[in-house]
């Protein structure tokens, strides 16, 4: 074998060599390196007061903003109760500086952006959600008037049939309907399931 072809050989073996250590680095990595699933984004439709849409203040009147939500992973973004907390959870956070320089107004702040305790929905055609919140009454000053409540209900209401399609909500504070209910001097009744505080637990 001349020089030449000694090279050549010496080339193609150094190349060969090159390209199963890459190959064997690569499946090394895939099969070694961690998996982490990240976090999964959705646009998602939350609804606040807003006094430049709504110059006369109905107190139910509510309006659609777009806020970006995250979530663990995609299959809580496509579970109706993942969903619905994590939607929830941006809600009761309040209106971002942008969406108040915009008109955008809520009893909902920074003071109650840990709000939400849980959501369960039960149903299929006719879905009910219940809703479990920290017992926040001193940052909701307000919220129980009568004006209040109905935009604390419209804000919630609206949001969750957007976002879940639930037909009917119930509340509770710290697993405990009747305190919401008498906080928002509604009282127990059968529009409240009597306060039942079994679907909380």
């Amino acid at each position: 074998m001349n020089s030449h072809a000694k090279v050549l050989v010496v080339i193609a073996a150094a190349s060969l060599g090159i390209a199963i250590g890459l190959a064997l680095a690569f499946l090394f990595m895939h099969r070694t390196a961690p998996t982490d699933p990240g976090h999964h984004a959705e646009v998602r439709t939350l609804f606040y007061s807003n006094i430049d849409l709504d110059p006369i203040g109905n107190c139910d009147v509510v309006f659609p903003v777009e806020r970006t939500v995250s979530f663990a992973s995609a299959e809580d973004a496509h579970n109706a109760e993942g969903r619905a907390a994590a939607v929830l959870t941006e809600l009761f956070a309040g209106p971002t500086a942008e969406e108040e320089r915009q008109g955008f107004s809520s009893f909902f702040s920074s003071e109650t952006s840990n709000l939400m305790r849980s959501v369960h929905i039960e149903g299929s055609r006719e879905r009910i959600a219940y809703i479990d919140l920290q017992d926040l009454r001193h940052a909701l000053a307000g919220a129980n008037s009568s004006c209040g409540s109905l935009s604390f209900f419209a804000q919630v209401e609206h949001t969750m049939r957007a976002t879940a399609g639930v037909s009917q909500i119930r509340y509770a504070f710290d697993g405990d309907p009747e305190m919401f209910y008498d906080w928002m001097q509604i009282g127990c009744d059968a529009t409240t399931d009597h306060c039942d505080p079994e679907p909380f637990r």
